[in-house]
């Protein structure tokens, strides 16, 4: 009798969120994060600038390509623009977020996907560059858990925190991020013995030591099966993107997907403010970071980590002051400096859309 043998394999929902670059953005940016990051695979979730109520066209290959489960839609589009994306796009679910001065910005999702605890198993499994178990998860309590860091590149659900304090308590601990005039009012949201960083640059300084903290980023982006560009041009360096426009934090986000898919859950891209590159303690700590946990390289052998440095805001003469100090203090990152015009412009060309 022929036997026929199925395979398959569970995968995240794919989530494309539609953004209107408007006095809203950068609020609206602010809730998908918070969102995405506590979602397993949400951080390959999809942003997708609008105008006139319709996806730029430098999108509209990528969207299609991407072949979202849900769009979400924080622009309002006409009846035309709807069915449009029904019969183009074919998404099971098509849902609208209206924004006033009263409306809850974070996104209201039709359905519950896995949250980013039900990977803590997996990410507390020995690592490639550590053979060591157990994971420190960051979350963030009081003025840092606003920090514009915090909000872009580590995520601040209180499950997660929930969930190592309970039944996921063997695979890892939390790292709390509390700044030390805020921990006294703050003392009802942290347990006994638990570890702590001040302020971000303390919090790079840690991270830099223990290879084994993670951001619940990292978590979003672990073991997932996901949408995958993998561009060698793309994805042989470390992405430092500076800037604080919703332009730069959406070539941030999208950035994600050029990067190789076995590099999930390793530290591979940060969005900052031209602001903190400015400050010396957090200039120095994250050189430290990128000397400890930067692996990034061109994908063979021993070859020496890369960043880069990109932005759409700020011109190649902006950049370039932070590429030294960065560069002398960090020793093995290779910052190779890219103009805003090459990273930052929405082209034609999807494969370069960001």
């Amino acid at each position: 009798m022929e036997q026929l043998e199925v395979l398959s394999r569970s995968r995240p929902v794919r989530i494309a969120f539609f953004v209107s670059l408007d006095e809203h953005a950068n609020a609206v940016l602010d809730a998908i994060f918070r969102c995405a990051f506590s979602l397993w695979g949400g951080r390959f979730s999809m942003i997708v600038p609008c105008a006139d109520g319709a996806p730029l066209p430098s999108y509209q290959r990528w969207l299609k390509a991407f072949d979202a489960d849900l769009i979400y839609s924080y622009v309002k589009m006409s009846e035309a623009q709807e069915a449009h994306i029904h019969e183009d796009l074919y998404p099971s679910e098509l849902t609208y977020h209206p924004i006033d001065d009263d409306t809850r910005l974070r996104p209201d999702l039709p359905f519950g996907p896995l949250g980013v605890a039900t990977v803590l198993p997996w990410a507390s499994l020995p690592h490639r560059f550590d053979q060591a178990r157990g994971v420190r998860v960051i979350h963030a309590l009081g003025t840092q858990a606003n920090h514009s860091f915090v909000v872009n590149n580590c995520g601040t659900d209180f499950q997660v925190l929930n969930a190592l304090r309970a039944r996921f308590a063997p695979y890892g601990e939390p790292l709390i991020l509390v700044e030390p005039d805020e921990q006294q009012r703050l003392r009802g949201h942290i347990r006994d013995g638990e570890a702590m960083a001040l302020d971000v640059p303390t919090l790079l300084q840690t991270m830099a030591a223990h290879p084994r903290d993670r951001t619940q980023a990292d978590l979003s982006a672990t073991a997932s099966a996901r949408f995958c560009l993998e561009d060698h041009k793309w994805g042989r360096s470390f992405h430092l993107v500076v800037g604080n426009t919703p332009a730069d934090r959406i070539l941030y986000w999208n950035m994600r997907a050029y990067v190789p898919a076995w590099r999930d859950g390793d530290a591979v891209d940060l969005c900052v403010s031209p602001e903190d590159l400015g400050n010396e303690a957090f200039l120095s700590a994250l050189a430290g970071f990128l000397s400890r946990r930067n692996h990034v390289n061109e994908g063979y052998g021993n070859a020496p980590p890369r960043a880069s440095l990109l932005s759409v805001s700020l011109t190649v003469e902006q950049l370039t002051p932070f590429r030294g100090p960065t560069q002398g203090a960090s020793k093995v990152a290779d910052l190779q400096l890219r103009a805003s015009h090459f990273a930052g412009s929405l082209h034609s060309d999807s494969r370069s859309a960001f």
